[in-house]
């Protein structure tokens, strides 16, 4: 989670880390919504598994559609409030900030999406799926954090983010 900021700092420096962190920080505060939806879904389903298999399935559809009915407007207002929220939160010190969160908050749709993943793999039993697809986005991020930290900054690293939890 954390390879970015890192990389931000030690490509750009820590003010530019900071400018980064903080825009990372505000985007990652609707992170919690996929997992209470996670804890409110799973244990029915696990249920449904064996008892109605074709409503498991039916209801585990129904899961990622939520995810997704959610996630997307979230991605949304989040990126359109970015200016206002980081000069309510930081002050004028990170307004370049806004830029960065405006990007950095549509990672918040592959991210919902992956812990709906996470979860059917889980409750499938083949959770092992899941690592060479987490592997490869942390390839991507790193490969992409190179290319585009040194001319973009932050910037580069919240359009990294975003691919990166999308190819996972």
């Amino acid at each position: 989670f954390r390879i970015d900021t890192i990389m931000v700092e030690a490509i750009r420096g820590k003010d530019e880390a900071g400018i980064y962190g903080a825009a990372v920080r505000v985007s990652e505060v609707v992170y919690f919504i996929p997992v209470i939806l996670s804890t409110v879904f799973l244990p029915p389903l696990l249920q449904l598994r064996t008892s109605d298999p074709a409503r498991y399935e039916r209801r585990f559809a129904d899961y990622f559609g939520i995810s997704l009915l959610i996630a997307i407007p979230g991605a949304a207002a989040l990126a359109f409030a970015a200016p206002h929220v980081i000069a309510v939160l930081f002050g004028q010190d990170f307004a370049a900030s806004a830029h960065i969160l405006t990007i950095h908050a549509w990672s918040f749709i592959p991210y919902a999406i992956g812990i709906a993943r996470t979860q059917y793999l889980t409750a499938e039993h083949r959770l092992w799926v899941n690592l060479p697809s987490v592997v490869l986005a942390l390839v991507v991020n790193v490969a992409l954090n190179l290319l585009w930290i040194p001319s973009h900054s932050g910037e580069g690293a919240a359009w990294a983010t975003l691919i990166a939890y999308t190819v996972a």
